[in-house]
Formats: structure tokens, sequence, C-alpha cells
């Protein structure tokens, strides 16, 4: 997973596609919209504030290749 911040401070966020496939079931899990979700994960790195568990799913999503879709928000 690929993070970017324009000068607009629009995030661009390039990932495998199994990570977006995983990572929008867990947003569906938790009734937020995907680009909600992601950005919540990433308030919560930001701050230090990820559990061990959400941690080890980064990393693990992390690792995945595949195509590519762009999420922007």
């Amino acid at each position: 997973m690929r993070v970017t911040m324009s000068k607009t401070r629009q995030v661009q966020i390039r990932m495998d596609e199994e990570v977006f496939v995983k990572l929008k079931a867990l947003a569906d899990e938790n009734g937020l919209a995907l680009a909600t979700y992601i950005r919540s994960l990433l308030i919560q790195y930001t701050k230090g504030k990820l559990t061990v568990l959400e941690e080890e799913l980064v990393a693990k999503l992390n690792t995945m290749n595949r195509a590519r879709p762009d999420v922007t928000f």
C-alpha cells in the first residue's frame, strides 16, 4: 500500500486488489464507507493509537501484491 498526499491535502492510496477487498469487507463490517474506514486507520496510525491486532493487519495488507485500484478521498 502506498499513501501520498497532494498540496491540496487530497490523499491518494494505491493498494493491491486483495488489500482493497479486505479493507472493503472490514469497512462494511463496521458500517463505514471505505474512504472513512481508511481515514480512521490513518488517523489512528499517525496518533500511535492502533492496537497490536490492527498493526498486524496493516503489516499483512502491506505485503500483498496484485492489481492496484486507487481510492481517493
